[in-house]
């Protein structure tokens, strides 16, 4: 329980990378709208994953790989920020580019990697304030979930129901939760839900209705 300010201290920062992800899927998503030619975009993302991947095949794929091998300590310190935010730029720009890649495997990658750099950090800075600094990998999981999901309970039975850990519930809640409420703070919308509004609002055009009509699924 002493310990429990760490994991508030990690979900906050899971909310901004949150909040900022799902700005980013959306800049995107209009960028690649504007573009004359989707599949020529398309095929220079693809080429970019290719070569990405016969650099380092961590650096590509849904992130089941690069989970493991940060989870087992395979990854240099020094390497787990550039992972992260090379494989932040993958899932945006493939995503928004229609690959079938999705989102919910690469967010647990993603979320694993900055919560195995936190733990480095805390075991640098703070020794012994947790006893397994592997904690922050696992809960990071759940809390990039819940930042960018807006579903922190899910989050939590998700991550708990993988592990088959259920005494890191508390810190789960506490990373959780944390990460749920500064998404929101800093405006951030569940990702779906904008996903399917924009996708509502782009058959309502298609119809010649316009998009005045359209509710928005997350209100109410």
């Amino acid at each position: 329980m002493s310990s429990l300010w760490l994991f508030l201290l990690l979900g906050s920062l899971f909310g901004v990378v949150g909040a900022l992800f799902n700005t980013a899927v959306e800049k995107w998503l209009d960028a690649l709208a504007r573009f004359s030619a989707p599949l020529v975009a398309a095929a220079l993302i693809g080429a970019a994953v290719g070569v990405l991947d016969a650099i380092d095949p961590l650096l590509a794929g849904s992130g089941h790989t690069v989970t493991e091998s940060a989870l087992h300590g395979q990854i240099l310190s020094s390497l787990i920020l550039p992972y992260f935010f090379i494989r932040v730029i993958g899932t945006v720009a493939c995503f928004g580019a229609g690959s079938p890649c999705g989102i919910f495997a690469p967010l647990l990658a993603l979320g694993t990697l900055l919560g195995v750099w936190f733990g480095g950090v805390t075991s640098q800075w703070l020794p012994g304030a947790v006893p397994d600094a592997d904690v922050f990998a696992v809960v990071g999981m759940g809390a990039l979930f819940a930042a960018v999901v807006r579903a922190p309970l899910t989050g939590i039975a998700l991550v708990a129901g993988l592990t088959s850990n259920y005494q890191l519930v508390w810190p789960l809640l506490a990373t959780s939760l944390a990460a749920s409420i500064v998404s929101y703070r800093l405006g951030g919308q569940p990702i779906y839900s904008r996903l399917l509004q924009r996708t509502l609002a782009a058959e309502q055009n298609a119809s010649g209705t316009g998009s005045a009509d359209v509710v928005d699924p997350s209100a109410g």
